[in-house]
């Protein structure tokens, strides 16, 4: 049956999956968020005892942000590739067994030359669009207000609702970029010998969560995706 939300799509993986099934993204995520806190405190000399949260990207200055913007997509973009394919992999991934996962997650291609992550179609500048928005578009913006903020009065009124308009246009264009960037993502770079998914999940002895069905139906790797506008078009 089709799902049409969020708790039916939870459903649905707790249905096949079980609870391993919605947690399968957890470790990727958690060496991201890992590394992120160090290189922000040990490179960036990022202050974390201010009592002010959530943490802002402006907070850390323009040469920060730069240096930030950078570091998010040299590590990022295959952090976030991995993340996405555990996330949807219809297989049991050993999570004790990192090498194992990676012989699954990524094409025997992407193995050997780790940068074709950032050469697949289109998936650079979903990133970098999406980059722009988050640490130079909204924070210019925020900037630009600030002196609106001292008190309440008719120019602060009107200045919080353009920021409000402001950021719903911001999530209207970011909604279709997360998406095409996670279509993106889960599509791989493999040359026509290199084995698929299942026959790498079939070498390696990783069963599949369910023999008879699936959460989700990806997309046939003959009929690659030729770029960003062709995967928002498609």
């Amino acid at each position: 049956s089709p799902v049409t939300g969020y708790f039916s799509v939870l459903q649905r993986v707790y249905q096949i999956e079980g609870w391993s099934g919605l947690y399968k993204g957890f470790s990727p995520s958690f060496l991201l968020f890992v590394f992120v806190l160090s290189v922000l405190s040990t490179y960036l000399g990022f202050d974390f005892s201010t009592p002010r949260l959530p943490w802002r990207s402006d907070d850390l200055g323009i040469l920060g942000g730069i240096m930030y913007a950078f570091l998010s997509m040299l590590v990022g973009i295959p952090m976030e590739v991995v993340k996405n394919r555990a996330i949807v992999t219809p297989y049991k991934l050993p999570y004790f067994n990192p090498l194992t996962c990676l012989r699954i997650l990524l094409s025997p291609t992407e193995r050997a030359k780790p940068w074709k992550l950032y050469l697949l179609p289109g998936l650079f500048t979903t990133y970098v669009a999406q980059l722009l928005i988050t640490v130079a578009i909204i924070p210019m913006v925020r900037i630009l207000l600030l002196p609106f903020n001292g008190g309440f009065n008719p120019l602060s009124a009107v200045a919080a609702t353009g920021y409000l308009f402001f950021a719903l246009a911001c999530s209207a264009i970011k909604a279709p970029l997360q998406v095409a960037w996670i279509r993106l993502s889960i599509q791989r770079c493999h040359t026509d010998d290199n084995l698929s998914e299942a026959e790498e999940a079939e070498t390696y002895g990783v069963e599949p969560y369910s023999s008879e069905t699936e959460v989700i139906t990806l997309k046939d790797e003959q009929y690659p995706y030729y770029g960003l506008q062709h995967c928002v078009n498609t």
